[in-house]
Order: C-alpha cells, then structure tokens, then sequence
C-alpha cells in the first residue's frame, strides 16, 4: 500500500467514524429546574404550572384515565435515571405520581410529553409553554 493510499483510507475512515456519530445522534442537551418553572399547556387540554421551590398545580391533567381537577402537589426534575432517559420531570398532584413527563427539545422548543396509560398505544399529551 502506498503512503497516498494509506492517506486516502484513513480520510475515508475518520469520514465513516464522523458519520455514524452523527447518524447515533448525541445526547440531548440537558435542562435546568429554572428551565421548567412556568405555565405549560397540553395538546389534551390540561393545564400544568410548575413553581420553583417544587410546587405545581394541575388542571384536567390525564394520570390513568382520570384527569385531574385542579390539584395541588410537588414535582422535581429526575437525572440519570437508570435505564431510562437522561432527564424526566416527576410530578405528583395529591398522591399521584408519574414520572413519564419525558423532556423534548430545547430552548423555545422545550415541550414536556406525558405518556399516558400503556406505553405500547403511542397516547401522550405534549405540553408546550402556555
């Protein structure tokens, strides 16, 4: 093998290698509690307002197949969840938890997505900045 040869090889490899990064895709870019704080809308019609410091209210917010009517409670911003997501919020309005809110996006396209009832139906309701 020449030294062009050797040259061209190893431009094509790094080349794949850059690649395949990009096509795995990187991890999302991580969220602040100050990220999250504020009123948020779900395309289900519900209502969520998270408060720093750790409260939250809730208003026709889907946990099974029961909405809520405006519930107080707390909520926390979940990291490195074993086998799961890099970042979740866990929310809890009187007694009931879900730690499903999965985090989307970033900046003004944050959106926080609740999956409701079996993972396996596709359900969810995305919440956007009110």
């Amino acid at each position: 093998m020449t030294l062009t040869s050797a040259r061209l090889l190893a431009a094509t490899a790094a080349a794949a290698g850059l690649l395949l990064t990009g096509a795995c895709g990187s991890e999302p870019a991580r969220v602040a509690t100050t990220d999250l704080v504020g009123a948020w809308h779900g395309s289900c019609d519900a209502d969520l307002t998270l408060v720093a410091g750790g409260t939250a209210t809730g208003r026709a917010v889907p946990i099974g197949a029961t909405p809520t009517t405006g519930d107080h409670g707390t909520w926390r911003l979940d990291e490195d969840i074993p086998g799961g997501p890099a970042q979740r919020v866990a929310v809890n309005l009187d007694g009931q938890h879900w730690d499903n809110l999965d985090i989307k996006g970033a900046g003004d396209s944050l959106r926080l997505v609740l999956t409701i009832g079996d993972p396996d139906d596709g359900k969810t309701c995305d919440f956007s900045r009110a």
